[in-house]
């Protein structure tokens, strides 16, 4: 069995006013470790996720905005040897009340499996559920780990980040670290392959490098490609002694289309590579 990954609850705050600032070297490299550490420990999690998405078009703005809710069991997996990639699955098991057709439970059983096996039948099932998305708007971006990625080591020079401001976020003191994408080709991609630039912001704590905030935006400035902004907060989890995501809020717009999204997590649990869960 892997060993058992705690990231900390509690971190060293900046306690002096008088204390001197760290550098923006010393945050990434601390939000790096972090977000590497944070996504190995984050493999051996399953949570609930509930998605409400609201969708209006100009063209049927009389019908008000179409709704949808979704729960599902949500699950991180690394991809496969010599691959850098992660993939974020949903396990729809309900749909505005109604049970899907389907076993609950899926994506535990098939971590018993090889890898391959696992991930064929896992992105056949990411393919097959995306038609309950609302709206024409193909999206992958909606996980709430993604941004995460951009803080990895091995991604940074891909970025221009800069300092901004201290804060708090939930009773910690941060700093906010702005991004922008530099390099081509881009980490997000049209269905074409054509580049989509990406910028945001990052609540980090300075001392841990724990991530408390992420905001990813994309199309800013280009009437071509849709507009989206990504919100994710994150929260103590006792249970698991580490920080897990709360919330995603999400906005795409493109052209008449507007869609909207809040989802809500809950009920994380561990489980060994056998698929027992802990509780």
């Amino acid at each position: 069995m892997r060993p058992l990954l705690v990231i900390p609850l509690c971190g060293t705050l900046l306690s002096a006013p008088a204390a001197q600032r760290p550098s923006l070297r010393d945050v990434l490299g601390s939000a790096g470790t972090y977000s590497e550490r944070y996504h190995d420990a984050f493999t051996t999690i399953v949570a609930e996720e509930r998605y409400l998405q609201r969708a209006t078009a100009a063209s049927d703005a009389a019908k008000g905005a179409e709704e949808r809710l979704l729960r599902s069991d949500v699950m991180l997996v690394r991809g496969a040897a010599g691959e850098s990639t992660w993939f974020f699955f949903r396990d729809v098991f309900e749909v505005d009340g109604q049970p899907v057709s389907g076993t609950r439970g899926r994506l535990e059983s098939w971590y018993q499996e090889s890898r391959d096996s696992f991930m064929h039948k896992a992105r056949a099932l990411a393919i097959e559920q995306a038609r309950f998305n609302l709206g024409d708007v193909l999206r992958t971006i909606n996980v709430p780990l993604f941004a995460l990625e951009f803080l990895f080591p091995r991604n940074q020079d891909r970025f221009r980040f800069r300092m901004s401001a201290d804060g708090v976020v939930d009773g910690t003191r941060v700093t906010t670290v702005t991004f922008q994408e530099r390099r081509r080709p881009t980490m997000i991609r049209t269905l074409d392959g054509e580049d989509v630039d990406v910028r945001g912001t990052f609540w980090i704590e300075p001392a841990t490098g724990r991530v408390l905030k992420t905001e990813l935006r994309t199309g800013e400035g280009n009437r071509r490609r849709i507009r989206a902004v990504i919100t994710v907060t994150y929260a103590p989890n006792e249970r698991l002694l580490m920080l897990v995501p709360a919330s995603m809020d999400e906005t795409y717009a493109f052209k008449s289309i507007h869609i909207t999204g809040t989802a809500m997590y809950s009920n994380f649990r561990r489980f060994e590579t056998e698929a027992r869960i802990i509780r």
